[in-house]
């Protein structure tokens, strides 16, 4: 292989070089977890490579390579034992990516936060453990995590849900009434749920629905309306209408 020290989850291309002077060779390859002292065969190594995939740390160890002719492989005597090599992985670090909230609004940020390990690069091009997003349509973040002490690294994904802010309700009503009357405000465009308020922005709902029926008015006054829509998102902009008082 190209290096000696890998990390968990890496892969591992043992290539022997065998020279001429065999007919029909056969392999077994062979795994030493004492640092030579004792040797296993290694189930199903009996090509002239091995392939180990996604390591683990239990894999860490000596590995060498038993040549011999056809029918031979077993006789010590009339087989060929490579130089060993030695094998140093690492562990990989746990990453987690998470989103908070993972379901937003048009408009609205979330919160990506990294955790399991030293430093953390972002598909974005964002670094650092917890960074904010504001994407137009749902979008996923990949997160690399790097242990700065082992120099390994793992990825993790964090998914944020975006849904679309609805258009802002269109109002039927009286433009004006006569003093000690009330008005009926109806909202109709676009559809979903309709929140009445006496504030431009802020403030709390003092109605919910299509139609509204003001108190009795003596005074000029203006209401306001938004869309809300199934995914609780409200429109930017509130409708105001206003009820003139004679």
């Amino acid at each position: 292989p190209s290096k000696q020290i890998y990390c968990s989850g890496d892969s591992i291309l043992l290539d022997a070089k065998i020279g001429a002077g065999y007919n029909n060779p056969v392999y077994q390859w062979q795994f030493s977890s004492d640092g030579g002292t004792t040797w296993q065969d290694i189930p199903g190594a009996t090509a002239e490579d091995l392939k180990l995939n996604t390591l683990t740390t239990a894999q860490a160890g000596k590995y060498r390579l038993i040549l011999a002719e056809s029918g031979n492989i077993n006789l010590t005597k009339c087989r060929i034992i490579t130089d060993n090599i030695g094998i140093t992985i690492k562990q990989s670090p746990v990453v987690k990516a998470t989103a908070a909230p993972p379901v937003i609004c048009k408009g609205q940020t979330s919160t990506l936060t990294g955790s399991g390990t030293t430093t953390y690069t972002w598909s974005n091009g964002a670094s650092g453990s917890s960074i904010q997003v504001n994407p137009i349509a749902t979008q996923s973040f990949t997160v690399v995590g790097k242990d700065l002490l082992t120099g390994c690294t793992s990825k993790a994904t964090a998914t944020v849900t975006v849904n679309t802010v609805p258009d802002s309700p269109t109002i039927v009503g009286p433009d004006s009434i006569c003093s000690g009357n009330a008005a009926t405000l109806t909202a109709t465009a676009p559809g979903g749920i309709y929140n009445w308020y006496d504030t431009a922005t802020g403030g709390t709902p003092i109605f919910t629905g299509d139609l509204y029926n003001t108190p009795i008015l003596t005074n000029s006054k203006t209401y306001y309306v938004e869309t809300v829509s199934p995914a609780a998102c409200a429109s930017y902009v509130r409708t105001p209408a206003t009820v003139i008082v004679h």
